[in-house]
């Protein structure tokens, strides 16, 4: 499938084929090391040509020593992209663990950081700093789930707050659907499109999401919708989106992508784990595999 995709097209894709997580390690920017990512052989793609998969996993526990809540990969481009990104993952998550945000985001940030993102919960971005579009499950933060509904948690300069926490911001859903779910006892492969608004001073900006080769959302200026606190629900009866502007200076491009595991609801010695596998970057639509 790769071959259709020239070095202009590609931008960054992830096998997990290697025999060492120290090769692997070396693709990315940064990483949460080997006491929360392995190299899994007892869990592939269906149809993968490979026989592995990336896992990320946590271990619950009080904050202390042995206590893992966070697990990630973060790889940085310096000079950055403009337009159009699509990102495509392979991604099957357990059924016994709490997600609090596990999956991927993909965005800019304004100086870059070599090691993580600079995008501070809570802080809504002021056009000059930050943004990101997350995607993940929005159903087991509290307690394991067998379903859970997909969704963005995205972070931009005009997001909405919420009463429940004045004052502060938090990632905006987009989607609010019983329909768009995945089981989390299979593999699901998930795609995300982010265009950046050009020029930065106009709201034209651009988000979509597919799951296993489906389109299941698209969200830009002139969608019909409306908010209830921080989230979207789109509705042929609701009012035009305005649109992103998910920046303001032409110094934020599209500069990173992380893949995220967090979890901090699980019961102490849990290790809760999410698989990831045939990752694609890349500046036209990927697909599933063929």
């Amino acid at each position: 499938q790769l071959l259709q995709f020239g070095k202009q097209v590609r931008i960054f894709t992830e096998m997990a084929e290697d025999a060492s997580l120290a090769a692997l390690f070396g693709r990315w920017s940064a990483n949460s090391t080997a006491n929360s990512i392995a190299l899994d052989t007892t869990t592939f793609v269906p149809g993968s040509p490979g026989r592995q998969s990336l896992r990320l996993f946590t271990t619950a526990g009080p904050l202390g020593p042995g206590t893992v809540r966070t697990a990630m990969l973060y790889k940085h481009f310096p000079t950055g992209f403009t337009g159009t990104v699509f990102a495509r993952w392979y991604v099957k998550y357990n059924t016994v663990g709490t997600f609090h945000h596990s999956g991927p985001r993909l965005g800019g940030n304004n100086p870059l950081s070599a090691a993580s993102p600079n995008s501070p919960a809570g802080v809504k971005p002021t056009g000059v700093d930050f943004f990101y579009l997350g995607a993940e499950i929005s159903q087991a933060k509290t307690a394991p789930a067998l379903r859970s509904n997909f969704d963005f948690y995205n972070y931009w300069m005009h997001q909405r707050g919420t009463t429940f926490f004045p004052g502060q911001f938090f990632g905006n859903s987009f989607v609010n659907s019983s329909a768009v779910s995945i089981d989390l006892n299979a593999w699901n492969c998930i795609e995300v499109q982010l265009t950046l608004n050009e020029p930065v001073t106009s709201l034209n900006g651009e988000i979509a999401l597919w799951i296993n080769g489906f389109e299941m959302a698209r969200v830009k200026q002139g969608t019909l919708g409306s908010f209830s606190e921080d989230d979207f629900f789109p509705s042929a009866t609701g009012s035009p989106f305005e649109g992103f502007q998910w920046r303001s200076s032409a110094n934020l491009p599209i500069n990173y992508f992380q893949l995220l595991h967090f979890a901090d609801n699980d019961p102490t010695g849990l290790v809760n784990s999410v698989n990831y596998d045939h990752v694609v970057l890349a500046k036209k639509y990927i697909g599933p595999m063929k």
